[in-house]
C-alpha cells in the first residue's frame, strides 16, 4: 500500500513538488532580496546575502526567480570585471 502521508499542503512549481513552509521561505526570500535591491539599489550576491543574513545561494536562487518575472535584471560591475550586480526594473519598483 502506498504511504498517504498527509501532503495535502504540498504545491508544484516548474516541476518542482515544495512543502507549504518551503512556498513561504521562497516567496519569504524573494520579498526580502527585492526590499533589499530597492533600499540599497544595485548590489552583488554577497552584498544581497551580507544585509539580509540569507544564505548566498538562497539570493541568487531568488534572484534568478526575479528576474525571470522581469522584476530584476542583471548587469557587469562597474568595479569588478568578473562579478556581476543585480537590480529591479522599473517595473518591480512601481
Amino acid at each position: 500500500m502506498t504511504d498517504q502521508s498527509d501532503h495535502t499542503d504540498d504545491v508544484q512549481i516548474e516541476g518542482e513538488v515544495l512543502t507549504a513552509y518551503e512556498l513561504a521561505d521562497r516567496l519569504l526570500s524573494d520579498r526580502v532580496v527585492a526590499a533589499t535591491l530597492a533600499a540599497q539599489g544595485p548590489a552583488t550576491y554577497q552584498e544581497i546575502s551580507d544585509a539580509t543574513g540569507i544564505p548566498t545561494r538562497t539570493v541568487k536562487d531568488a534572484v534568478r526567480r526575479l528576474r525571470e518575472d522581469d522584476l530584476a535584471t542583471t548587469e557587469k560591475d562597474p568595479t569588478n570585471p568578473r562579478g556581476t550586480r543585480h537590480r529591479l526594473t522599473l517595473w518591480a519598483e512601481r
